[in-house]
């Protein structure tokens, strides 16, 4: 009697514990992509939520969710971060346009010929002109994702999006990007490219920034970091005159 009594006593347990763990995480939808500028990122996004895993050189991680949406960019060797509100990262993003030109969020539909393809069983959505090609997943295939973040990726980007995720984007090479008007007038410039996108589980408290870490000056200080400063003259015209110098 007693054996079947801690048996159903440690099945019951065992059943807890596996709600209680599945209800500590959220399902959201992961992009391993390549930015022309910001080098390797991964993005994460759930139906309340944000984060982009700078992989490159940065370093950097940002981080917004509901109900307010106020986007922090925090960065792990520093320990810094700095918030503001979701409209003015919208706008302003991590670096400069002198580096990484805007380039408008909606493309005209009648310039365009539109069609889907399939990538890592995500139907995307391409959209082809004779000077650019944009590939972006609706925000009701990557879990009815709100309108928001489809803005804070406008904003780390500055690529197309057409009210979606931003997959990929290619055009002839122009002078307004820094980088981009190396490569030769008329040039194919890939911007940006996605390999793969999965479907991840992930805790409330990866969409958050890390207890304890200082608050920095600007975005653009924690985006270069005191490390890029100590190593680089040119952070400030980089990053911007608000990046925090380092104490000599």
């Amino acid at each position: 009697m007693m054996k079947k009594f801690l048996s159903a006593f440690a099945l019951t347990a065992c059943c807890s514990t596996t709600h209680a763990s599945a209800a500590t995480t959220e399902k959201a939808v992961k992009l391993y992509q390549t930015h022309f500028f910001l080098g390797k990122c991964e993005m994460t996004v759930a139906r309340d939520a944000f984060r982009l895993d700078n992989a490159g050189n940065f370093k950097f991680v940002v981080v917004a969710k509901a109900p307010d949406w106020t986007v922090s960019v925090y960065r792990n060797d520093d320990k810094t971060y700095f918030s503001e509100k979701l409209a003015i990262f919208a706008d302003t993003g991590v670096v400069s346009e002198y580096l990484v030109a805007r380039k408008e969020r909606l493309i005209d539909p009648r310039a365009h010929i539109k069609s889907e393809m399939n990538l890592s069983g995500f139907k995307i959505v391409r959209m082809t002109a004779s000077r650019q090609t944009i590939k972006y997943l609706p925000l009701d295939r990557a879990l009815n994702a709100p309108p928001q973040v489809e803005s804070i990726a406008h904003g780390l980007y500055k690529m197309p999006t057409n009210g979606g995720l931003p997959i990929s984007y290619s055009a002839t090479a122009n002078t307004k990007d820094f980088f981009g008007a190396g490569q030769g007038k008329g040039s194919l410039q890939v911007y940006l490219d996605t390999t793969k996108i999965e479907t991840v589980e992930v805790a409330p408290a990866y969409f958050e920034v890390p207890k304890g870490y200082k608050k920095a000056v600007s975005v653009r200080s924690v985006v270069s970091g005191k490390h890029a400063v100590e190593q680089s003259e040119d952070a400030l015209e980089t990053f911007g005159r608000d990046v925090e110098q380092p104490k000599k």
